[in-house]
């Protein structure tokens, strides 16, 4: 194939030979939580051994589509951000930055009130567990979730519910 540019084969696959044009960054969708609330809810009809722990995720999903559209940002990078990183061949959006600003934290408030007059007997201490620790507390269990740890004993419970306050921040 003379003249023509297309993807190198070889052994594994096949590799692009020129300069490609960077992926379009794409916004989350808004619906995100509230359709996968309703897909667990249709999940509890069909899997009755597990419709309690499937009612109390449909109840986090919307919990937190709940908190996602009742709120603006918490944090914007300044406006010359992007031009700065580019300048420096860093990456436009660092990931260490994220967790210092974010106000995660405030968002898990809002799941867990969001939550609190709708969960069931064996959910209650893990919110109350929430509530009573104290930040620093909270963000090692996020740093935990965020490095794919599995967190301690005493943790590994909460983890699901600081990880669904990440996702919304």
């Amino acid at each position: 194939m003379k003249g023509k540019r297309g993807p190198a084969s070889h052994e594994f696959g096949s590799a692009p030979t020129t300069i490609m044009e960077p992926p379009q960054v794409v916004l989350p969708d808004d619906q995100l939580f509230s359709r996968r609330a309703l897909r667990l809810r249709e999940l509890m009809v069909m899997v009755p051994a597990l419709d309690e722990f499937l009612d109390f995720m449909a109840r986090l999903a919307q919990a937190q589509h709940q908190v996602l559209s009742g709120r603006e940002p918490s944090w914007r990078p300044a406006p010359d951000a992007f031009d700065q990183a580019l300048e420096h061949r860093m990456p436009p959006l660092g990931f260490r930055a994220l967790r210092r600003d974010l106000d995660w934290q405030g968002d898990l408030r809002a799941i867990l009130d969001a939550l609190a007059l709708h969960v069931g007997e064996r959910q209650r201490p893990l919110l109350q567990a929430l509530r009573d620790a104290n930040a620093d507390a909270l963000q090692a269990i996020a740093e935990d979730v965020l490095e794919q740890r599995a967190g301690s004993a005493d943790t590994r419970g909460l983890m699901p519910l600081v990880a669904a306050a990440l996702q919304v921040a």
